[in-house]
This record gives structure tokens, C-alpha cells and sequence, in this order.
């Protein structure tokens, strides 16, 4: 995820908009998960073992950075429900 800030969106840069493209597609996904599950997390069913905040947090940051990099807010609704779990 640095790798998206540290870069910079420069037109030559084709290494940037890959890794920018794969990461809105990654935090879509998680969004996706967020609103199809009970409480609100983004993770599956059989995603709740020994450590899965980490998980959950991860995703919370990767649509926390998703608002920062596109300053689209559809998903700080999600963000904020993983951080109502964890609390």
C-alpha cells in the first residue's frame, strides 16, 4: 500500500496504475464482504480464528486508503463498522 503513496501518479508509471487498479479491486472485495456479513466484518464465515482483528483492521486500513488515494467516502461506512467489532 506505501508503495502507492511513496510513488506518485505519473503518466509514464505503469507500475503505479497496476498496483493502484489491483488495490481499489482488492478494497471493493473487502467492501463486498463487509455488507454481506452479520456483524458487519470483512470476512467470511469461516474466517474467525485465533487473530482475525488482524484481518479485520487490515481491512479497515485498506479502505481508510482507499478514501486517501481515490477521495471516494462509499467506504468509511465499512471502515467503521471492523472498528465496531474491535471495540
Amino acid at each position: 500500500m506505501c508503495c502507492l503513496f511513496e510513488i506518485g501518479d505519473k503518466p509514464e508509471n505503469t507500475l503505479y496504475s497496476v498496483i493502484r487498479e489491483r488495490f481499489i479491486s482488492e478494497c471493493k472485495e473487502i467492501q463486498s464482504l463487509s455488507e454481506s456479513t452479520g456483524y458487519g466484518t470483512a470476512l467470511p464465515p469461516k474466517g474467525y480464528g485465533w487473530g482475525s482483528i488482524l484481518t479485520i483492521m487490515s481491512n479497515a486500513m485498506s479502505m481508510i486508503m482507499y478514501e486517501m488515494l481515490t477521495g471516494n467516502t462509499s467506504m468509511i461506512e465499512n471502515a467503521l463498522m471492523q472498528w465496531n467489532y474491535a471495540l
